[in-house]
């Protein structure tokens, strides 16, 4: 049997020379979220507050509720906005996923300059962050 070497291991444990770190954190991070709270937020919550009245220039802005909202979702500009964006997905998605198949099936066959078209496809996509990290 081989000689052990033996250490001596205190009973008490080490204080953390960063304390409660997390908490650091948080404190170091609330003005970033205070400023985000004010330039973010509040701006948005006062949009959807002004969204239940009818604004125009003259000042006055009568509450009507909902009639904003109605007024939109049954509208003849929204359903339409509704029917060109549908028609607008399906196509791009449709002509992505052929085009994105088709240039995978040609990359993956064995044809003559694969490598070279493999590289070309690939690198492009590689330089823009190579520079952000230069």
């Amino acid at each position: 049997m081989a000689p052990v070497a033996q250490t001596r291991v205190s009973g008490r444990r080490r204080r953390s020379p960063l304390p409660y770190t997390w908490q650091r954190g948080y404190l170091l991070a609330s003005p970033a979220l205070l400023v985000m709270l004010a330039i973010l937020i509040y701006p948005l919550g006062y949009s959807f507050i002004m969204s239940f009245f009818r604004w125009d220039l003259s000042g006055s802005a009568p509450f009507i509720g909902t009639g904003n909202y109605t007024d939109e979702l049954f509208g003849r500009q929204f359903n339409q906005a509704l029917r060109n964006q549908a028609i607008f997905s399906v196509v791009s998605i449709t002509i992505e996923v052929v085009a994105g198949m088709a240039i995978a099936v040609l990359v993956n066959g064995k044809l003559r300059g694969m490598r070279l078209a493999r590289t070309l496809l690939l690198v492009p996509p590689m330089i823009a962050p190579a520079v952000v990290g230069l």
